[in-house]
């Protein structure tokens, strides 16, 4: 069998396998096995089956299925139900004669390629009889272990999720687990490790872009398609108009752009945005919190300043009957009073 592996469920596959790879294309194939590993995981379908064992017969498998067009119909039956009773209950109601003789056949052919391939005893013996050993050792280690009270851990045992990290390989995200939690460092993604949707998000196109600056809230991260700007506890994104206060939501998926409607929910904000107006349903945006007196364009001071001297806190103006003569400040070359327009323009 190709590979290193030389096991029986690695056979069973091996048979599917060569019936796929000789036959024509668009061809039927209905295949009987006793092997209900190899039938589960047919019908497991495509994605689970890359990450089964044996997954390199199983993608090869499927990808002949896909090229040739064929129809593949895999049936498990009871094994040796010629000669053990009980498993003849077991038997499902599809299965004759010929099932049971060909299973037998099967059987038969298969034990003696085992045995023209089996590795000599001499060879095999020492091997044997070390596990042999080692597995008493393991289980008088075990009862030793067992005969000790039991000490308080504080830290909980989390089994390794072996399935997600071989679907790290083969994925175009730069994935790791923080806070129980599957991040990419490219696009910042991130979904829940117990999610349902955690295979579709591993296995979906990365989209990093190297302009875009992610903004959290908690362990919520806005996504990578988003040009989110933030105005203290407003998030706002200038593509789409998406919004966010507390919560991350919209801003965590894909950003749906410029919408053609220019009444909808995002251009209202987006304009909004672009005259420093308060988006929708946002009522702690920053210029709400202002006053209207703390809020002055520069037209409406100047016209409050037109025929207006300026205050005395403006510029100090020396008392003529408090000076000897003397201008230590300089302040003679200073007119306080004229156009106020010239000062008035100024920054406030």
């Amino acid at each position: 069998m190709p590979g290193t592996t030389q096991a029986v469920p690695r056979a069973e596959l091996t048979a599917l396998l060569l019936v796929a790879i000789h036959v024509h294309d668009a061809a039927v194939i209905d295949f009987f096995t006793d092997s209900k590993m190899t039938a589960d995981t047919y019908y497991k379908g495509k994605k689970r089956a890359k990450f089964a064992a044996n997954a390199d017969l199983w993608v090869y498998l499927f990808q002949l299925i896909e090229q040739k067009e064929l129809l593949v119909s895999v049936y498990w039956m009871p094994s040796h139900t010629d000669t053990d009773p009980k498993k003849k209950k077991l038997a499902p109601a599809w299965m004759k004669e010929w099932h049971v003789k060909g299973n037998s056949v099967a059987d038969k052919l298969a034990d003696q390629a085992a045995a023209f391939h089996a590795v000599p005893e001499l060879q095999s013996q020492p091997i044997i009889d070390v596990l042999k050993n080692l597995k008493l050792i393991q289980n008088r280690i075990l009862h030793v272990i067992s005969m000790f009270p039991q000490r308080p851990c504080n830290i909980p045992i989390v089994p390794k999720p072996t399935l997600l990290y071989k679907a790290f390989t083969t994925s175009t995200h730069s994935l790791s687990i923080l806070a129980s939690r599957v991040v990419c460092a490219k696009c910042n993604a991130s979904v829940p490790i117990k999610a349902s949707y955690v295979f579709d998000f591993v296995e979906s196109k990365c989209c990093p872009q190297d302009k875009y600056i992610s903004i959290a809230i908690g362990h919520q991260h806005t996504h990578p398609s988003h040009q989110p700007v933030m105005h203290e506890r407003v998030i706002i994104c200038t593509k789409c108009g998406s919004t966010a206060l507390n919560k991350i939501v919209n801003l965590s998926n894909n950003c749906a752009g410029i919408d053609e409607d220019r009444y909808s929910y995002g251009s209202v904000n987006v304009r909004s945005y672009n005259r420093g107006e308060a988006p929708l349903d946002s009522p702690d945006w920053p210029y709400d919190k202002l006053l209207p007196a703390h809020v002055q364009t520069l037209r409406s001071i100047q016209s409050q300043m037109k025929g207006v001297d300026p205050p005395s806190f403006c510029m100090p103006v020396q008392d003529p009957s408090d000076s000897d003569g003397k201008d230590p400040e300089g302040l003679s070359d200073v007119s306080l009073h004229g156009d106020t327009s010239d000062w008035s323009s100024s920054s406030v």
